[in-house]
């Protein structure tokens, strides 16, 4: 991407010094330095993670470089752990990640080196936790297992899941489970399987259903932990030769008393084919005694497994009983979190009654169009939410989106203006960055709130006068609160330090092109917008606009002059492409035969 926007830099900065000489050998390419630092060192162009432990304290995990750190609402960050965080451990007060330990929310850590009482526990990774005071905490965690089958005659190593307590710091910790090996047999893959034993230290694991032939028992998830000696779990127990057919139970685990009830979360259905399953994504916990419980279908279609979401099971009594919250197909499943027992909040979306309903909302660094997974946002609570792009973006809000603040990462380049030393770079995620002296150096316009508001990102860029570089023109999607985007043109008279919006274009599913030509003997100039399904026509710098009759759906644009023009246009994706040609000015096209070759 760099290198595209190197390329791209060069041409247009070429074009505008008159006087420059074309080079004499070959042109050798650099990544241009804008001069700004994300406080992010990281090869990742997309959002990996990010996570809150309260308004201050947040942590970034990168794509292959250390874990960040901020201590200040994600002002600035620093480099912290090379250990991915595990950030389902981070909670208010305590939290476990890798080797370290911390009790104050983040802003300390201390080495931690865990004692278990089962010696089979080897090679541990963290998976969930649950703190109820200082010395009171449960963990889940993963370790592998070594074994020996006398049937290979080899030694292998399995992956299970363990719940461990601890009533004294962490110190030492104490499994409530044990390991049942099951040996390989004939028709059985070599090296066998593990389980755990229905039997535990606080009861039994609940019964498999009767037509399970070789039930299997395992953990889910650590939800909660209510009181010192009382836990929330999930666990399950599924059909040895079809692990499809599964049942989640949650717990209510006693550690004192050595006692457990189990409650099973119900099925949205009870139907299962070979067509369509069932399955559960996990429970969490936003307030003392409310579940939820997600869910979703997989439908076989076509030779493949297609993910539905269904929505949401929810629970006020820690998991007895339960109701449905079917979700609307419009809402990003993926992105909501529960912030209290009512309130949840997805990229696109929240609810203030538990799920029973939804209402639209957005931020202005959604990608185009409705490209939610460019961006990652993450709300530590109803006011404080924090947005992840590309290039180490991050943005911050303290009023639930209604302002944003953000850093001077990257972004994805979609449009590129130039003149006299004056050069423009139309971004994704509110950015323009604006240089005055070729590229030089560079000022980051709308950091600080200098754009309109609302508006996401710069599609389109151009001078209109080359005579003015003072006035430009741009074409700028805008984000409504509701999670509606709209376009419009906007205009800057003071070479883009600051803008107004124009009037609106109509939605199309790909960014208009604008661009002003003159005519050979440049005693004219006429301008051209393509997209929206139109093309639009201005001879007076942009100043007033006229729509054609003519509908070019999805068009890619060439136009030698202010009326020499190619333009190659399909009606839908994938569909063949036809071609036709101006010789007026845009003001009608004809047809030209198709190139022999196959074009995509």
């Amino acid at each position: 991407m760099r290198q595209i926007l190197a390329l791209a830099l060069l041409v247009v900065l070429t074009a505008s010094q008159s006087r420059a000489q074309p080079p004499s050998g070959p042109i050798q390419l650099e990544p241009i330095d804008f001069g700004m630092s994300s406080g992010i060192r990281t090869d990742s162009e997309g959002p990996v993670a990010l996570w809150f432990t309260n308004p201050r304290i947040g942590y970034l995990l990168t794509k292959s470089q250390p874990t960040h750190r901020t201590t200040d609402g994600g002002i600035t960050w620093s480099e912290w752990l090379t250990e991915p965080v595990i950030f389902s451990q981070l909670h208010a007060g305590f939290g476990i990640t890798g080797p370290v330990f911390t009790e104050d929310s983040g802003l300390t850590w201390r080495s931690f080196a865990p004692n278990f009482d089962d010696p089979a526990i080897v090679n541990a990774e963290w998976h969930s936790s649950a703190v109820a005071s200082r010395n009171h905490f449960t963990n889940l965690l993963v370790h592998n297992h070594a074994y020996y089958d006398s049937l290979t005659q080899r030694s292998y190593l399995y992956p299970q899941s363990r719940l461990v307590h601890t009533t004294n710091g962490g110190g030492s910790w104490t499994a409530i489970d044990s390991i049942v090996v099951h040996q390989s047999s004939v028709g059985t893959p070599a090296g066998g399987w593990l389980s755990l034993a229905r039997r535990t230290r606080v009861g039994e694991f609940p019964a498999a259903p009767t037509e399970f032939t070789k039930p299997m028992h395992g953990w889910h998830q650590l939800v909660a932990m209510p009181d010192s000696y009382t836990l929330i779990a999930v666990a399950f127990v599924k059909e040895q030769l079809d692990t499809t057919r599964v049942r989640f139970h949650v717990g209510h685990i006693d550690v004192a008393r050595g006692t457990s009830t189990w409650y099973e979360i119900p099925k949205w259905t009870r139907v299962a084919t070979n067509a369509s399953r069932e399955n559960f994504d996990g429970v969490v916990n936003p307030a003392p005694g409310v579940l939820y419980a997600r869910g979703y279908e997989m439908h076989h279609r076509s030779g493949y497994w297609e993910r539905k979401e269904t929505g949401y099971l929810r629970s006020s009594d820690w998991g007895r009983t339960w109701e449905p919250r079917p979700l609307p197909s419009w809402v990003l499943m993926h992105s909501v979190k529960f912030l209290t027992a009512t309130y949840a909040v997805a990229h696109n979306a929240e609810t203030f009654d538990g799920g029973l309903t939804w209402q639209p909302r957005a931020n202005p660094f959604l990608y185009w169009p409705h490209r939610y997974d460019l961006a990652t946002e993450f709300a530590y609570d109803s006011l404080h939410r924090h947005v992840l792009g590309f290039y180490s973006f991050i943005a911050r809000s303290t009023d639930a989106g209604a302002t944003w603040k953000h850093n001077d990462a990257g972004s994805p380049p979609h449009s590129i203006a130039a003149h006299d030393g004056v050069v423009l770079v139309g971004r994704a995620q509110r950015s323009l960055l604006q240089s005055r002296d070729y590229g030089a150096t560079w000022h980051h316009i709308g950091r600080d709130g200098d754009l309109p508001e609302r508006l996401n990102a710069f599609w389109s860029l151009a001078i209109p006068d080359t005579t003015d570089v003072s006035r430009v023109l741009g074409v700028a999607s805008f984000v409504d609160p509701d999670a509606s985007f709209r376009l419009h043109l906007v205009e800057s008279t003071d070479s883009g330090s600051s803008w107004r919006e124009r009037e609106a274009l109509p939605y199309t599913e790909n960014a208009p092109d604008l661009l002003f030509k003159s005519s050979r003997d440049g005693s004219r100039t006429r301008g051209f917008l393509f997209g929206s399904d139109e093309v639009r026509i201005s001879d007076d710098a942009g100043v007033t606009w006229r729509t054609t009759p003519l509908r070019i759906v999805n068009p890619r644009v060439a136009m030698h002059d202010d009326r020499d023009g190619v333009v190659a246009t399909r009606d839908t994706v994938g569909a063949p492409w036809r071609f036709l040609a101006t010789s007026d000015g845009a003001e009608t096209w004809q047809p030209i035969p198709r190139p022999p070759e196959t074009i995509t």
